[in-house]
């Protein structure tokens, strides 16, 4: 048996090494895990295999450095706009047309009424700027303006003109017959407080003023008397 089998084993070894199978394409890709050397490959398989090990024997690629992204700015959702309150609620600013109307017969629907239980009433665009203006007042000295007169029906000047001659416009010609005229107290009315020289500087932002006559020195002074413009 021993005799065979080394015959046998000469015999073997005497036709040689099988010949390679021819490699196939991915034998690059399997090279490292196999019993071949690189000589015994093809030569375009051997450049694969030696690029391949180079670059396992090589230090590994760095990193790449983090980059900042840059931060991008946090908006809030869109929300639909507030819808501000009004400053006099139930009185709209178009609501002024006289036209057609004689002082002191203005219609119910160009009048509004002001705050504070006065009753008292001006044009819807006068009343909307006093009550602005009553706002910064109370705001000046954490008290409310004191109103006394607003808008006056003919009949209301023909009688303040009987009883009160000297201070009442002749009826038809009072710019309260308009609704664009108030009289005012608690201060105002005197021309050496501070709240009628807070009027003098600030009125005029809500489109009131002194008008020239009543002012000290006009031809019949009346610090109380005030009368809109318009803004």
């Amino acid at each position: 048996m021993i005799g065979a089998t080394g015959g046998s084993l000469a015999a073997l070894a005497a036709i040689g090494p099988a010949p390679l199978p021819a490699p196939t394409p991915l034998a690059s890709a399997v090279v490292a895990n196999s019993a071949l050397q690189p000589a015994e490959l093809e030569p375009a398989v051997r450049g694969d295999e030696r690029a391949s090990r180079s670059r396992r024997a090589a230090e590994p690629d760095p990193e790449p450095a983090p980059v900042e992204a840059a931060a991008a700015p946090v908006q809030a959702p869109k929300r639909a706009p507030a819808v501000p309150e009004p400053t006099l609620p139930g009185c709209e600013p178009g609501r002024h047309g006289v036209g057609g109307h004689a002082n002191g017969r203005l219609p119910g629907d160009a009048l509004c009424e002001l705050p504070g239980g006065s009753g008292e009433k001006l044009r819807a665009d006068a009343a909307i700027a006093f009550v602005r203006l009553a706002a910064a007042y109370e705001d000046a000295f954490d008290r409310p303006i004191c109103l006394t007169d607003g808008y006056r029906t003919l009949g209301e000047q023909q009688q303040l003109r009987r009883t009160k001659r000297r201070f009442a416009a002749r009826p038809g010609y009072s710019e309260h017959g308009w609704g664009l005229a108030v009289d005012l107290s608690c201060g105002v009315q005197s021309f050496r407080t501070r709240q009628h020289a807070w009027m003098v500087q600030n009125a005029g932002r809500f489109g009131w003023f002194l008008p020239e006559w009543a002012q000290r020195g006009g031809a019949r002074p009346e610090p109380w008397h005030w009368e809109f413009a318009g803004q």
